[in-house]
């Protein structure tokens, strides 16, 4: 081989070579970027499940008190009951009127008044008892089942009897619309 021949075998090699080297270059290029490309998704993954871990555990943790609300709403609902029927008031007022050993010798009911979703009704009642009777009468209405609000009490000693008082009471009691 004469020395032309072996330069130009040489030049085709190193033409080759270098082709060869960029075809390499331009794929390691594109594997880079596709594995930049491939790690930025799996981070957005990684932080999308990590989201979806917290969204979840807090579920969980509402599930589990889930009964601890349903029990608090049951309490509260107690308090405020769906009606307002005077049987019901009525009722609920004797209750107090006998652990006090008091006497009800009046109740005024006025018209319910509807506000924020539920009904006010303001109720009268005229009371004979003694004084630890009134406390005991009074405790028992505030800190019974119902809500029940105290607007006024006036006290007046009975004329008849010593130790007796005659008490106006006024109190408002709620429901649910």
């Amino acid at each position: 081989m004469n020395i032309r021949q072996k330069y130009s075998d040489v030049i085709i090699f190193a033409a080759i070579l270098v082709v060869v080297m960029a075809i390499m270059g331009y794929v390691i290029v594109v594997q880079i970027n596709t594995m930049a490309e491939t790690n930025s998704e799996a981070e957005s993954m990684s932080l999308q499940v990590s989201q979806a871990n917290l969204r979840f555990n807090s579920l969980l943790k509402i599930k589990s008190e889930l009964p601890i609300y349903e029990r608090q709403l049951a309490e509260f609902n107690a308090f405020i009951p769906d009606s307002l029927s005077e049987t019901s008031i009525i009722e609920y007022v004797q209750i107090s009127q006998i652990k006090s050993n008091s006497d009800i010798t009046s109740i005024k009911f006025e018209t319910s008044v509807s506000t924020n979703g539920y009904f006010e009704k303001n109720i009268n009642l005229t009371v004979y008892s003694d004084y630890e009777g009134l406390l005991t009468f009074l405790n028992n209405l505030q800190n019974g089942k119902r809500l029940v609000l105290i607007n006024s009490v006036d006290i007046t000693k009975d004329k008849d009897k010593s130790t007796g008082i005659v008490s106006q009471i006024s109190i408002k009691m709620f429901s649910m619309n």
